[in-house]
């Protein structure tokens, strides 16, 4: 009754549902395009990111590697140093050995030279 009062037909209504409808769908599609192109924008630059991310990253691991690569450096070198040293209080306790009697310097002497030193000048305790 309401249609045959507005002068309107079934098919004028059903035309209009069908270009609604279609004007409905045409706007999600529009908007999904935008979705997607504003997805894709930031994933570009999610990407971009996490290369200079990834360029700091290996930057940073550089400097920390040679970190350590240096204090491995300084530990050979104290290493070295006191191969160095053990071989000489050897050559001092071999040289003190020869100025002193030929008994033996006492094997569970913590100080080899301070014992031998003490044996040559009679100060032993």
């Amino acid at each position: 009754m309401a249609l045959e009062a507005a002068d309107t037909g079934v098919s004028d209504v059903l035309n209009d549902v069908v270009i609604r409808q279609r004007a409905l769908d045409d706007y999600e599609e529009a908007l999904k395009e935008k979705v997607k192109q504003f997805e894709a924008a930031q994933a570009e630059q999610n990407r971009l990111r996490q290369a200079e991310l990834d360029r700091l990253t290996s930057q940073y691991q550089a400097r920390i590697q040679a970190n350590l690569d240096a204090v491995e450096r300084i530990h050979e070198l104290l290493r070295n140093w006191q191969r160095t040293k053990q071989q000489e209080a050897q050559r001092l306790i071999d040289a003190a050995a020869l100025c002193v009697s030929r008994e033996k310097v006492e094997e569970d002497s913590d100080d080899k030279v301070m014992a031998i030193s003490q044996r040559a000048t009679g100060t032993r305790r």
